[in-house]
């Protein structure tokens, strides 16, 4: 996993918060809000689809950290060689976001709970250190990181709400419910989603 986050690192180091090239999506990962209305319909957690369009707006309107993304990052598209390098490939999904978002789909995609569990805070720091090796300037922080993430879970979840779960869901569904217990709780002074998250996350 440490080695599969270093080159999502690496990827994502190489635009960031630069113009990106041509022809890509303009928003990455296949699962974004505006191509899965039929699922957002179709969700069974009415809090969490409350909340979907301003997660989806804080994830594409967010001001720092923009990159070029893989946007289908599991284990099923990375190679694995025998000095523990790591390739990837099926790009089809390509374009901007947050790098968080692959990260997070990697996590939820391709580790166990377990691992999850105990292990979430140093797996997001081997990222984080490997995006500031790469060039990354250092003013885009771990808490930052931080925060993309946990709406990036939050998001990925509103998706296999409505398709479907798989993965590690679980561990997702709770995470999520951490994320929106603390949005609703600020929401009793910021009045809607929107201004919980702006509240509560960086933008």
């Amino acid at each position: 996993v440490e080695a599969a986050l270093t080159l999502l690192a690496k990827i994502h180091a190489t635009y960031f918060e630069r113009k990106l090239p041509e022809g890509l999506w303009e928003q990455a990962c296949y699962w974004h809000l505006e191509t899965r209305l039929s699922e957002l319909r179709d969700m069974s957690d009415k809090r969490l689809q409350s909340a979907a369009p301003a997660l989806d707006r804080r994830l594409r309107q967010a001001t720092r950290g923009m990159t070029l993304l893989h946007g289908d990052a599991k284990a099923d598209n990375l190679l694995i060689g025998d000095d523990g390098g790591v390739a990837a490939y099926d790009f089809q999904y390509t374009g901007a976001g947050l790098g968080a978002r692959d990260v997070a789909y990697l996590l939820v995609s391709s580790c166990d709970a377990r691992t999850l569990e105990l292990e979430e805070a140093s797996l997001l720091n081997t990222y984080h250190a490997a995006l500031l090796e790469a060039g990354v300037p250092p003013t885009f922080t771990r808490d930052m990181l931080q925060d993309d993430f946990d709406i990036s879970v939050a998001d990925y979840m509103r998706f296999m709400d409505g398709w479907g779960e798989w993965g590690n869901a679980r561990w997702a569904r709770k995470r999520t419910n951490v994320v929106l217990d603390r949005l609703e709780k600020a929401m009793k002074t910021s009045g809607d989603w929107d201004g919980a998250i702006a509240t509560v996350y960086s933008q």
